[in-house]
């Protein structure tokens, strides 16, 4: 039982760290090629905070939220 506890317990962390922006992509993304965003915070699985921007491609950016064009982009996404 503890054996499949740590089995569970695994498979988490690494699904959980998997989706985790752990560095950010330095070029800006126009923005009709955005559809989508979600914040990321810093936890236990997540080092940094981060913007994951969703592409119309379903691939996803990490980006600052502090650059400007990372701001301008979320305005213009919500």
């Amino acid at each position: 039982n503890l054996r499949c506890s740590f089995a569970v317990f695994s498979v988490v962390l690494l699904l959980g760290s998997a989706q985790c922006c752990t560095s950010y992509n330095e070029k800006p993304v126009p923005v009709s090629m955005l559809r989508d965003y979600i914040p990321q915070r810093i936890t236990g699985y997540c080092n940094i905070n981060a913007v994951i921007f969703f592409t119309n491609n379903k691939k996803r950016v990490c980006a600052n939220p502090k650059d400007k064009w990372v701001q301008k982009a979320m305005s213009i996404i919500e």
